[in-house]
């Protein structure tokens, strides 16, 4: 819904400021009845990798590793 709107404005921002402001807003966020509408139900998946299970598939996306 907001997607488009949202992707347009971060993408004029220089990437490092974008990932910043992007974070900041969600730190904003969390603990606000606004939280529920950006939060999405994900159903289990556990997943056994190298000996460990975990509640669902686990994956880093490019970037976040700071």
């Amino acid at each position: 819904m907001y997607y488009p709107f949202v992707r347009k404005a971060l993408f004029q921002l220089d990437p490092e400021r974008a990932h910043e402001f992007t974070f900041q807003q969600l730190r904003r966020i969390t603990g606000t009845p606004f939280e529920a509408l950006v939060r999405q139900k994900v159903p289990a998946k556990p997943v056994n990798c190298m000996g460990l299970t975990f509640k669902n598939p686990l994956g880093l996306a490019a970037g976040l590793d700071k």
